[in-house]
């Protein structure tokens, strides 16, 4: 089976003007950006191989300095563009470049409207209100925000609150229970995740508010292949190196200025071993469930675990929960 690369989501730079206490990007990684001339290259191999889709994300976007230029010529190659920011920084000259081009959607985290509760998750003082003013600015534009807020043990009493916001606003708004861990596996980060039992509780309220489509359990069998429905985004780190996702900037597969694109996806070893994976080496996978409401995310896993065959045990808990929730309201 070939598979086609659809999106290449880009780590522009590590470096970030927020020290949010979920962050899964520890200190060490803070001091990477990907220049400009290096990228254009990449971006004309994307163009060849008719990838789609460019994701721009960090650290914080907006800090690296030719940002200005690599948005351009991605504009200019035709991908559908996406930037992941935390809005607290938008210049004149960024805001200008925003409102002539054609952006899919930036995302942003909005963890509270109470500023003091919003500032604890960032630890920066006043990010709130530049944050808040920013996605203003770009709604009177008429550029798409979407608004994310990722539920933790400071801010558990505030999503619904910010979703109500999104709402009467007229934003798309998403909400994450899950916490990733960080990326040199210290996990010094969990401690601000949900209790199993506080995710119970926050997971039914959302779902009352907006029911999820409840799905028909299908019993994958043990030679089919468990990634085959995830495997067409690539990614890139700050650092320059091709990695799986933006999350695994430890799992190095070549680098941008050695390698070609379309090489590394066709060729890596590390690449072609998940698409070979297959439910029998899973078995609890296999036997689950609640496995149609599992995105099957192997990285997630891998820094909870330090195991990439290990399955996190919080991982799945949150998984049965959904398939829990869905059962009780719609039996």
């Amino acid at each position: 089976m070939r598979y086609t690369l659809h999106k290449l989501s880009i780590e522009l730079i590590s470096r970030c003007n927020e020290h949010c206490v979920h962050c899964y990007i520890p200190n060490s990684r803070r001091k990477f950006n990907i220049e400009y001339n290096s990228l254009k290259s990449v971006f004309d191999q994307a163009k060849i191989i008719e990838v789609t889709t460019i994701e721009l994300t960090g650290g914080e976007v907006f800090l690296h300095p030719e940002f200005t230029q690599i948005l351009k010529y991605a504009n200019a190659c035709g991908f559908t563009l996406r930037i992941y920011s935390n809005l607290t920084i938008l210049s004149n000259e960024h805001f200008s470049l925003l409102t002539k081009i054609k952006i899919q959607r930036i995302q942003t985290s909005v963890y509270s409207l109470d500023p003091v509760i919003h500032d604890a998750v960032t630890r920066k003082k006043g990010s709130l209100n530049s944050t808040m003013k920013n996605i203003l600015l770009l709604k009177s534009a008429n550029i798409p925000v979407e608004i994310c807020c990722p539920v933790i043990t400071i801010n558990k009493d505030e999503f619904l609150k910010v979703q109500d916001w999104a709402m009467k606003m007229n934003f798309k708004f998403y909400t994450d229970f899950s916490i990733i861990g960080t990326q040199d596996l210290s996990g010094s980060n969990l401690k601000y995740r949900l209790s199993i039992e506080e995710e119970t509780k926050f997971q039914a309220k959302l779902y009352e508010r907006s029911p999820w489509e409840k799905k028909t359990f299908k019993s994958p069998s043990s030679s089919d292949k468990i990634y085959s429905e995830n495997l067409d985004t690539l990614a890139i780190s700050a650092e320059g190196n091709y990695i799986p996702n933006v999350l695994r900037a430890d799992k190095i597969l070549g680098n941008i200025w050695d390698n070609k694109l379309d090489d590394i996806w066709i060729h890596s070893e590390f690449l072609n071993i998940l698409r070979e994976l297959e439910y029998s080496q899973f078995p609890a996978c296999l036997n689950c469930d609640a496995v149609e409401y599992c995105e099957k995310c192997y990285d997630v896993h891998y820094f909870e675990t330090g195991n990439f065959f290990k399955q996190s045990k919080r991982l799945c808990e949150s998984v049965k929960l959904t398939n829990q929730i869905v059962n009780y309201f719609q039996p």
